[in-house]
């Protein structure tokens, strides 16, 4: 499956709805907008590898 050429664009989409839905959670809770700032970079510089902190 993940040899299929949209793979990337739809993990990245994803990855980035899910980033945006912790980003709303940060305004409750200011130590999560650390956490949520680390993976829009990861997601920018395309680290796959990158292990998420629960928020």
């Amino acid at each position: 499956m993940s040899d299929w050429p949209g793979f990337r664009t739809l993990r990245d989409i994803r990855e980035l709805r899910m980033i945006t839905t912790n980003a709303k959670k940060a305004l409750h809770n200011p130590g999560s907008l650390e956490e949520v700032e680390r993976r829009i970079d990861g997601l920018r510089r395309e680290d796959v590898a990158l292990q998420w902190r629960i928020l």
